[in-house]
């Protein structure tokens, strides 16, 4: 049914009588290659599998460090000094009567439900140590940007990571594979337009699925963790030392900043995939074999992160689009990898643009 939708979607009406080079290559790759009916697919999957979950707590004690996080949230003042002194006077006094209450061989349900909190309460102490230590950092609750910033681990990076290349591989590898295994390129490559117009308005589509394929991953998942949390809109323009294991970053940027800096980042590394596998169906001209290559090199490392981060160091060229990872490196090591990648975008591009030419 969706199949027929889509063979009859009216930009076929549309492509009747043109000549227009973006019509008919809008229409053999979202039409033809079936790939509007793959992001429709990608689209509905994302809203099933992304409903939020309400009250997502990890335990008791994560519970009452979220009251206090509340509570506290924003810079350091005196008044949440005293608050917390106040706090640790109380807890100091519970603890002596419950612990004399023990002596005597006695208990008390009351004392015991009063000092539940206290675990969270020495969580909000260390949290306001690191404040101290750390110009410009802010009270947080942090176990959601944990999610979103891979605070505890990179599960939900490489899982993301893995879907996005996975998706970008299958839908892109059509683009110019189609062409070249068909050999329409060489009728093509004897007209000026063939040359150059079809070459960039391939590539336009190539970039423009990439941009699509990420939103598609990307923004469903950080809606989930927003909604599940309730997270406050506020806190994105905390800086990003707030969360202690990005303390390395300073108060220069926002969380906001930081979230925006990884999104950008898998998109860049996309693009460079993208360029690749571009080449790639030049070279071999057989689409089957492109994506076979594209998911050695691209796909099937990401998929080890699933199972064991323990070589999670040896991830260096793949940190981009992991997006988290990238930005636990050095300044030096981010800009030594931006050099490579920038060059190696540039030698692609000359491969599928300009030698294009040259064959013409």
């Amino acid at each position: 049914m969706i199949l027929n939708f889509i063979n009859k979607i009216k930009v076929s009406g549309l492509l009747r009588g043109r000549v227009s080079l973006w019509y008919h290559e809008f229409y053999k790759i979202f039409i033809t290659q079936k790939i509007l009916l793959v992001l429709m697919i990608v689209a509905g999957l994302q809203i099933f599998l992304n409903q939020p979950k309400d009250h997502m707590v990890a335990s008791v004690d994560d519970y009452f460090f979220r009251q206090y996080m509340q509570k506290l949230s924003g810079p350091l003042t005196e008044e949440k000094l005293q608050f917390i002194q106040s706090e640790k006077e109380k807890y100091e006094e519970l603890n002596t009567t419950y612990l004399k209450l023990l002596s005597e061989g006695k208990s008390s349900f009351v004392l015991e439900q009063k000092l539940k909190p206290y675990q969270a309460f020495q969580w909000v102490q260390e949290r306001l140590d690191y404040l101290k230590k750390n110009e410009g950092a802010y009270f947080i609750y942090d176990r959601p940007y944990q999610e979103l910033t891979a605070g505890r681990n990179h599960q939900n990076d490489a899982i993301l990571a893995f879907g996005y290349i996975l998706l970008l591989i299958l839908c892109v590898a059509g683009i110019f594979g189609m062409d070249y295994q068909m050999q329409l390129n060489h009728l093509c490559s004897i007209t000026y337009r063939g040359k150059f117009q079809q070459v960039f308005i391939k590539i336009f589509y190539g970039f423009l699925l990439n941009l699509l394929l990420s939103l598609l991953v990307y923004i469903p998942f950080t809606f989930k963790i927003w909604n599940s949390y309730h997270m406050e809109q506020s806190t994105l323009e905390y800086p990003i030392n707030s969360l202690p294991y990005l303390s390395h970053l300073g108060a220069g940027i926002t969380i906001a900043q930081y979230l925006r800096l990884v999104y950008i980042c898998r998109i860049l590394y996309a693009v460079i995939i993208s360029l690749l596998i571009f080449y790639l169906a030049k070279k071999f001209r057989n689409t089957l074999i492109v994506i076979f290559i594209s998911i050695l090199i691209f796909a099937l490392p990401i998929s080890f992160l699933l199972v064991n981060e323990k070589f999670i160091d040896l991830y260096y060229f793949y940190s981009p689009i992991l997006g988290n990872l990238l930005w636990r490196y050095d300044g030096k090591r981010i800009l030594v990898l931006g050099i490579i990648y920038f060059f190696a975008a540039g030698v692609l591009l000359y491969n599928i643009f300009i030698e294009r030419s040259k064959q013409a």
